[in-house]
């Protein structure tokens, strides 16, 4: 056999005393978790360490090969390949990505519509791949969707509508607030698939319902005779049952031919809905259409104070004189009122 150079030797004789000393050392008075269960060294092994060879010295590693950009390339190929299946897996280090399998059921009324969310596009919402909710909403093709709330089922029978709000509709969400809403996996694995909401919306938590892959959103519609009443700067988000309130006579100077009407004052729906400071707000109706006045022709509370909505029609009417806006404030069968800061 040829014989190695001096300093090869030097240096396994060198690896070979300071493994022996770290082994004996860990065997005095060390009683820590990593040790045997009787606190003794294996002998044995230590003897092996000298007849070990050393395949190669650091001279004789080819270091154009590490170099190799091939075997690099294919190095990071099997890196993000790693990463990927921890993803998937729900390790959320990087953010969980959808596996492609995950189905949603849309439900209106009887019908029961099977939503693969694969077949929609995707996006991103706290670092994690996701589906806008409005997307699988729309698969359900409604005539008016702004007629509806949107209830979250999980697939573990948890109802949001039944089980969390007791039947309160203004608890969630709206269809356009469902463009702010997302189904991603979650990033730890243990809930499944849940439901995620832009802050801007200020959904309590729980509107993050778990385990919706397999679960379902349920297109509710407005109840009869029902306005929500929002302001976000009150934390406000109420509805109001306009046939419980006290209604006045009032003739529409726009259409007198409709006679006498029993309607409602809206700055009575505002004082129901509880604002603090209504006065201070301008306002923003939302017809079953999706029409509304826009953020630039916002009615004025002291307009507010003139006009008057019919329980059955939900129509906007005003005072002669106080439909003052250039447009569009006479909103027809509207659903919703926002308090909003001018």
């Amino acid at each position: 056999m040829k014989a190695r150079p001096a300093h090869i030797v030097n240096s396994i004789l060198s690896i070979s005393l300071a493994l022996a000393v770290a082994l004996w050392i860990a065997g005095c008075g060390d009683d820590g978790d990593n040790q045997p269960d009787d606190g003794t060294v294996d002998h044995e092994a230590v003897d092996t360490i000298d007849t070990v060879e050393i395949a190669e010295t650091p001279e004789a590693v080819d270091m154009n090969e590490a170099a190799d950009p091939d075997l690099q390339e294919q190095d990071q190929v099997e890196v993000a390949e790693t990463i990927e299946d921890g993803d998937a897996e729900g390790d959320g280090a990087e953010g969980s990505h959808l596996l492609g399998t995950e189905m949603v059921h849309f439900k209106n009324g009887d019908v029961v519509q099977d939503v693969l969310l694969s077949s929609l596009d995707h996006t991103e919402f706290d670092g994690n791949e996701a589906v806008r909710v409005q997307l699988i909403v729309d698969e359900g093709v409604l005539a008016s969707p702004y007629a509806y709330f949107f209830n979250f089922i999980g697939s573990d029978g948890y109802n949001v509508l039944v089980d969390r709000l007791e039947g309160d509709h203004a608890g969630i969400p709206l269809y356009p607030e469902t463009s702010g809403g997302f189904l991603y996996q979650d990033p730890l694995g243990v809930d499944g698939h849940v439901a995620g909401w832009d802050a801007a919306l200020a959904f309590p938590r729980y509107m993050n319902v778990k385990q919706m892959d397999g679960g379902t959103i349920e297109a509710v519609p407005f109840p009869a005779s029902y306005v929500l009443v929002i302001c976000l700067s009150e934390s406000i988000r109420v509805g109001i049952d306009l046939s419980a309130m006290t209604t006045v006579p009032f003739t529409d100077p726009t259409h007198p031919e409709l006679g006498v009407q029993q309607v409602v004052p809206l700055d009575d729906v505002m004082t129901s809905a509880a604002l603090a400071s209504a006065a201070t707000y301008a306002y923003k109706f939302t017809g079953s259409d999706g029409f509304e006045n826009t953020d630039d022709n916002l009615v004025p509370y002291e307009n507010l104070t003139h006009a008057y909505t019919n329980p059955d029609s939900r129509d906007i009417m005003f005072e002669d004189g106080w439909d003052t806006g250039d447009c569009c404030w006479r909103v027809n069968e509207t659903l919703v009122i926002r308090a909003l800061v001018p």
